[in-house]
């Protein structure tokens, strides 16, 4: 093989690295907006839990007294984070008494 054919080699090498590099930083841009819009939805839904238990909407002003109210909770006790991993933990006993286990 001549130094010619080598260098064409690389060249062309180097043009396939450089294509793939641009799909691979495609796809991380299509995954960070489909995570993004996933975020947003929830963000959104959450909002609206909010305001059907308020039956209210919420004005700005309620925002900080939300975050205040929620880490109060989590100060006197872990009361938010208890409440919210409980579904979690309720569905991982219910599983371990049926005999139900991931990993088998």
């Amino acid at each position: 093989m001549t130094v010619e054919e080598t260098e064409e080699r690389i060249k062309k090498t180097d043009e396939k690295i450089a294509e793939l590099q641009r799909k691979k930083s495609q796809v991380m841009r299509d995954i960070n907006a489909e995570m993004r819009k996933q975020r947003t939805r929830r963000l959104i839904q959450a909002g609206a839990i909010v305001e059907s238990v308020l039956k209210r909407h919420l004005e700005d002003s309620d925002l900080e007294k939300l975050q205040s109210f929620l880490l109060r909770q989590e100060y006197n006790g872990g009361y938010f984070s208890k409440a919210m991993n409980k579904s979690v933990e309720t569905e991982n006993s219910a599983e371990q008494r049926n005999g139900v286990n991931d990993g088998l």
